[in-house]
Protein backbone atom coordinates (compact mmCIF):
# COMPACT_ATOMS: atom_id res chain seq x y z
CA UNK A 1 0.00 0.00 0.00
CA UNK A 2 1.41 3.21 -0.85
CA UNK A 3 2.04 5.44 2.21
CA UNK A 4 -0.40 7.91 1.37
CA UNK A 5 -3.58 5.57 1.09
CA UNK A 6 -3.92 5.10 4.36
CA UNK A 7 -4.60 8.95 4.98
CA UNK A 8 -6.87 8.93 1.82
CA UNK A 9 -9.19 5.92 2.83
CA UNK A 10 -8.89 7.19 6.74
CA UNK A 11 -7.08 4.55 8.09
CA UNK A 12 -6.77 1.07 7.64
CA UNK A 13 -10.51 0.13 7.61
CA UNK A 14 -11.14 3.64 5.98
CA UNK A 15 -13.41 1.60 2.81
CA UNK A 16 -15.23 -0.66 5.22
CA UNK A 17 -16.48 2.02 7.25
CA UNK A 18 -17.55 4.38 4.18
CA UNK A 19 -20.11 1.36 3.84
CA UNK A 20 -21.51 1.77 7.53
CA UNK A 21 -21.48 5.76 6.84
CA UNK A 22 -25.15 7.14 7.74
CA UNK A 23 -27.15 7.03 4.93
CA UNK A 24 -28.58 10.37 2.94
CA UNK A 25 -32.35 9.22 3.04
CA UNK A 26 -33.70 12.67 1.83
CA UNK A 27 -32.09 12.93 -1.59
CA UNK A 28 -33.48 16.04 -3.81
CA UNK A 29 -35.10 13.82 -6.91
CA UNK A 30 -38.21 11.81 -5.55
CA UNK A 31 -40.09 9.74 -8.35
CA UNK A 32 -43.26 8.53 -8.37
CA UNK A 33 -44.47 5.42 -10.65
CA UNK A 34 -48.41 5.17 -10.37
CA UNK A 35 -49.29 1.47 -11.42
CA UNK A 36 -52.54 1.31 -13.82
CA UNK A 37 -53.41 -2.15 -14.09
CA UNK A 38 -55.70 -2.09 -16.45
CA UNK A 39 -55.50 -3.75 -20.05
CA UNK A 40 -57.32 -4.09 -23.55
CA UNK A 41 -55.67 -7.60 -23.96
CA UNK A 42 -52.82 -9.34 -22.32
CA UNK A 43 -49.23 -8.99 -24.35
CA UNK A 44 -47.42 -12.30 -24.55
CA UNK A 45 -44.33 -10.66 -22.90
CA UNK A 46 -46.20 -9.10 -20.05
CA UNK A 47 -45.54 -10.02 -16.54
CA UNK A 48 -46.79 -6.90 -14.73
CA UNK A 49 -49.73 -7.09 -12.66
CA UNK A 50 -52.48 -6.60 -15.24
CA UNK A 51 -56.02 -7.15 -15.62
CA UNK A 52 -57.88 -7.34 -19.04
CA UNK A 53 -61.61 -8.11 -17.84
CA UNK A 54 -61.79 -5.39 -15.18
CA UNK A 55 -62.40 -1.81 -17.11
CA UNK A 56 -65.25 -1.75 -15.02
CA UNK A 57 -63.12 -0.91 -11.96
CA UNK A 58 -61.43 1.78 -13.21
CA UNK A 59 -63.50 4.66 -11.29
CA UNK A 60 -62.73 2.53 -8.15
CA UNK A 61 -58.94 2.13 -8.48
CA UNK A 62 -58.69 6.14 -9.25
CA UNK A 63 -60.67 6.77 -6.13
CA UNK A 64 -58.29 4.24 -4.52
CA UNK A 65 -55.07 6.11 -6.09
CA UNK A 66 -56.56 9.64 -5.30
CA UNK A 67 -57.74 8.35 -1.73
CA UNK A 68 -54.03 7.31 -0.67
CA UNK A 69 -52.10 9.89 -2.04
CA UNK A 70 -54.05 12.12 0.04
CA UNK A 71 -53.45 9.67 3.23
CA UNK A 72 -49.69 10.07 2.19
CA UNK A 73 -49.33 13.59 1.67
CA UNK A 74 -51.15 13.98 5.56
CA UNK A 75 -48.05 11.76 6.97
CA UNK A 76 -45.34 13.87 4.67
CA UNK A 77 -45.83 12.87 1.12
CA UNK A 78 -42.47 15.01 -0.61
CA UNK A 79 -42.62 16.71 -3.61
CA UNK A 80 -42.00 14.30 -7.14
CA UNK A 81 -39.59 15.35 -9.18
CA UNK A 82 -40.62 12.80 -11.76
CA UNK A 83 -44.18 11.25 -12.39
CA UNK A 84 -44.34 7.91 -14.24
CA UNK A 85 -47.55 6.40 -15.03
CA UNK A 86 -47.18 2.49 -16.20
CA UNK A 87 -48.94 -0.51 -16.28
CA UNK A 88 -50.57 -2.09 -18.02
CA UNK A 89 -52.02 0.63 -20.06
CA UNK A 90 -52.60 3.90 -18.60
CA UNK A 91 -53.64 5.27 -21.79
CA UNK A 92 -56.74 3.30 -21.09
CA UNK A 93 -57.81 5.89 -18.51
CA UNK A 94 -59.69 9.14 -19.57
CA UNK A 95 -57.80 12.15 -19.31
CA UNK A 96 -59.85 13.33 -16.67
CA UNK A 97 -59.38 10.29 -14.88
CA UNK A 98 -55.35 10.67 -15.36
CA UNK A 99 -55.65 14.37 -14.20
CA UNK A 100 -57.16 13.51 -10.58
CA UNK A 101 -54.54 11.23 -9.90
CA UNK A 102 -51.81 13.46 -11.19
CA UNK A 103 -53.40 16.50 -9.49
CA UNK A 104 -53.66 15.01 -6.26
CA UNK A 105 -49.84 14.16 -6.27
CA UNK A 106 -47.32 17.10 -4.59
CA UNK A 107 -44.97 17.63 -7.35
CA UNK A 108 -42.45 20.33 -8.21
CA UNK A 109 -42.75 23.14 -10.90
CA UNK A 110 -40.47 21.71 -13.00
CA UNK A 111 -41.29 18.09 -12.18
CA UNK A 112 -41.15 15.28 -15.09
CA UNK A 113 -44.66 13.74 -15.88
CA UNK A 114 -44.50 10.66 -18.27
CA UNK A 115 -47.53 8.63 -19.14
CA UNK A 116 -47.04 5.15 -21.00
CA UNK A 117 -49.13 4.69 -23.93
CA UNK A 118 -50.18 2.01 -26.49
CA UNK A 119 -51.13 3.86 -30.17
CA UNK A 120 -54.13 1.60 -30.49
CA UNK A 121 -55.69 2.56 -26.90
CA UNK A 122 -54.13 6.85 -27.07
Amino acid sequence: MEPDAEKKLGGPHGAVDDLFAPLDLTPDAFGTYVHIPFCSHRCDYCDFATWVDRSHLIDDYVDACVKDIHRQRREGLRDATSIFFGGGTPSLLSGDQLARILDAIPRTSSAEITVECNPDAA
